[in-house]
C-alpha cells in the first residue's frame, strides 16, 4: 500500500503529467485503503455502546495473543478492520473460550 501523495502529484509537479489525474488516484487508493479504518473512527466517536461482538472480541484481545495481535494490526493500520484476519480470530471455539475466561494472555 502506498498512499504517498508527493509520488502520485509528484510527475504533474515536475510537469510530466496531469495535476487532476495524479489527486484522483491519490484519493482512490486513500479511500480504498482507509475507509473500513475512518468508518470505524467515525462510528466509535458518536459515543454508542459497545455491541455483544465488540465486547466478545475485546475481551478475547485480553486473554488471546493471536487476537491480541490482530487488534494491534487494524489499529495500526496495517491490516484493514474487515479481512483475513478477522476470519484467522473469530473461530467459534477462540471467542467461546475467551468468553468463558480460559487461556491466559499468551496461550494460542
Amino acid at each position: 500500500m502506498n498512499l504517498n501523495l508527493s509520488r502520485a502529484v509528484g510527475p504533474a509537479l515536475a510537469g510530466r503529467g496531469s495535476l487532476g489525474r495524479g489527486l484522483r488516484r491519490y484519493r482512490r487508493l486513500h479511500r480504498r485503503h482507509l475507509r473500513g479504518h475512518a468508518f470505524m473512527i467515525h462510528d466509535y466517536a458518536t459515543g454508542r455502546r459497545l455491541t455483544p461482538t465488540e465486547k466478545v472480541l475485546m475481551a478475547a484481545a485480553v486473554r488471546d495473543a493471536k487476537v491480541a495481535s490482530a487488534f494491534d494490526r487494524v489499529g495500526t493500520r496495517r491490516a484493514k478492520p474487515v479481512g483475513e484476519w478477522m476470519r484467522e480470530i473469530a473461530s467459534l471455539e477462540r471467542l467461546a473460550r475467551a468468553r468463558r475466561g480460559g487461556g491466559r494472555a499468551g496461550e494460542e
